[in-house]
């Protein structure tokens, strides 16, 4: 569901007698989405200048007030599995104060209506891929948003680790089509190369009794084929990251029955 009203957490006050400043000055973020029960998120972003800075100027719409407020954009989540639901609002949300969902915000709260789409209701292309991520053009290629598929039938059995690790993988594959990079090998590069602590260190954060191994094999996943997990030089890539990835994806052990992870009622 798409939100059409302003919040009120405000932008700072430039002294001009107009609210925010005109440059821009950017609301209170990380921390200014908030999740609707329907499942949609607002986030705060930049109020677009009025254009009336020597009083004579058209307003714009809506007036401008003292102080400013700030107008919505979305991230929407559309998903229905009770667990990924849950994961993607935990990512989101405004008490998070990851890496990663202040890039999320960066993006799809920069004051541009770009709207990011979470949803495990459509086919995937390979249906034994965890999620995919589609990104979102006009037919002028002008970046629109994105659209994140999760995959319910392999990750609502997944450990939340798991789940989360997927997410932030997909999350940065949006990040990258708004910076313009090349979909595909180009972007797992980048990810390989400048995302793996940042992605560690999250997930880290969001499960405090995970390892530093688990963490760090879980923010490779999907990047093996990279030239940097070849060739790690100061990122730590930890032994049998392929085995943590098989474990925390299963959560269950089908020989020893062991739980790896935390599984949606766990």
């Amino acid at each position: 569901m798409i939100s059409e009203v302003y919040l009120y957490t405000t932008c700072p006050d430039d002294g001009s007698g107009n609210g925010g400043g005109a440059s821009g000055t950017p609301c209170s973020t990380p921390g200014s989405t908030s999740i609707s029960p329907g499942g949609s998120a607002v986030i705060n972003v930049v109020q677009p200048d009025d254009g009336g800075d020597d009083g004579g100027g058209d307003p714009g719409f809506p007036p401008p007030l003292t102080p400013v407020p700030c107008p919505p954009v979305d991230i929407i989540n559309n998903v229905k599995d009770p667990c990924l639901k849950a994961m993607v609002d935990a990512i989101i949300n405004s008490n998070v104060r990851g890496q990663v969902n202040a890039m999320i915000q960066g993006i799809f709260g920069d004051g541009q209506q770009y709207d990011l789409d979470f949803t495990d209701q459509l086919a995937m292309v390979d249906s034994k891929h965890d999620s995919e991520e589609s990104p979102n053009y006009n037919g002028n290629y002008d970046f629109l948003g994105s659209s994140i598929h999760l995959n319910k039938d392999v990750l609502s059995t997944s450990s939340q680790e798991y789940i989360a690790a997927t997410i932030m993988h997909e999350a940065l594959h949006a990040y990258m089509d708004y910076q313009g990079i090349d979909i595909g090998d180009e972007q797992h590069k980048a990810m390989a190369a400048k995302y793996i602590n940042t992605m560690a260190t999250d997930l880290k954060n969001m499960f405090p009794t995970l390892t530093n191994d688990a963490a760090y094999a879980l923010a490779w996943g999907g990047l093996e084929n990279t030239s940097t997990y070849k060739n790690p030089g100061d990122i730590y890539l930890p032994p049998h990251e392929k085995d943590y990835n098989t474990l925390f994806r299963a959560h269950t052990n089908p020989q020893t029955g062991a739980h790896y992870g935390h599984g949606c009622n766990n």
